[in-house]
C-alpha cells in the first residue's frame, strides 16, 4: 500500500484480543438499536466485526453463540442480526463448492450479457467523481479508511453494475483492492448478487436511483458532507 498504508491504520483496530471483547461490548451496546439504525449512513449502529472476520481473527461461531448469550440475558434487539455470520458461512461455501464463482457468473447465460468494461466511467466510479453524491461520499470513505457502510455498498455497487452497466468482475477486484474487511465469498457473493447473476440474485432489472436511498438512509446528508477527501 505504500504510504496509503499509514492512512488506513489510523482507522484500524487490529488483533485477536480486540476481536475476542467486540462480540461481548456489541450486544449491551448497540443490538437493541441495530435493527432501527443499521441502515442509516451516518449512524454507527453495526458491530464493527467485519475487519475481525476477515482477517481470520475471530470465528463466526463465537459471534454466535455472543448475540445469542445476550438474548438468553435479556437484550432485545434485532433478530436478523444472527443470520449476517450465517449468510457469511454461506457464501465461503459455495466459493468451496464452485471456486469459479469469482470469476464467472453463476447463472448460466449471464455472461452473454454485454456489459461494459474497465473503462472511463469505470475510473470516475473508483475516483468517486460520478457526480452521484451518496455513491461518492461512500466510495471516499473506503479509499480513506478502508471500510464503507453495508447499505452503502449496495449503492455504489448497483450504481456500478445496474447504472452504468460495466461487468460485476471489475468492481469485484476494486472492492478486493481497498476495503480493510475484504472477504473472497462475501465479495464474490455480494457483486454477483447486485449483478443479477448469483445464485440468490437481485432481480436483473431492479435499479436503484442513488437519490431515493440517499434522501431516505441519509436525510440530513452528514455522511455525504463528512466523508474523507483523498489526497495526494
Amino acid at each position: 500500500m505504500d504510504r496509503g498504508a499509514d492512512v488506513v491504520a489510523r482507522h484500524a483496530v487490529v488483533g485477536e484480543e480486540a476481536a475476542r471483547e467486540r462480540p461481548g461490548r456489541f450486544p449491551d451496546e448497540r443490538l437493541s438499536r441495530h435493527a432501527m439504525a443499521r441502515d442509516m449512513l451516518a449512524e454507527d449502529a453495526a458491530s464493527g466485526l467485519s475487519d475481525y472476520l476477515g482477517r481470520g481473527e475471530i470465528a463466526r461461531r463465537r459471534i454466535w453463540a455472543a448475540a445469542m448469550a445476550a438474548r438468553d440475558a435479556g437484550v432485545r434487539g434485532d433478530e436478523g442480526f444472527l443470520s449476517e455470520p450465517g449468510w457469511r458461512d454461506l457464501a465461503w461455501h459455495l466459493l468451496y463448492h464452485h471456486p469459479g464463482l469469482a470469476s464467472e457468473s453463476w447463472r448460466e447465460g449471464r455472461d452473454r450479457f454485454p456489459r461494459r468494461g474497465d473503462d472511463a466511467d469505470a475510473e470516475r466510479w473508483r475516483r468517486s467523481l460520478t457526480g452521484a453524491s451518496v455513491v461518492d461520499a461512500a466510495m471516499r470513505e473506503m479509499f480513506v479508511t478502508g471500510r464503507m457502510h453495508n447499505r452503502a455498498r449496495m449503492i455504489v455497487a448497483s450504481y456500478r453494475a445496474r447504472r452504468l452497466l460495466t461487468d460485476w468482475r471489475v468492481g469485484l477486484g476494486w472492492f478486493a483492492d481497498c476495503p480493510s474487511e475484504w472477504d473472497p465469498a462475501s465479495n464474490a457473493t455480494g457483486w454477483q448478487w447486485v449483478a443479477g447473476s448469483g445464485p440468490d440474485a437481485a432481480p436483473y432489472f431492479r435499479i436503484f436511483n442513488p437519490q431515493t436511498p440517499a434522501a431516505r438512509f441519509d436525510p440530513e446528508g452528514a455522511c455525504r458532507r463528512t466523508a474523507p477527501i483523498p489526497t495526494g
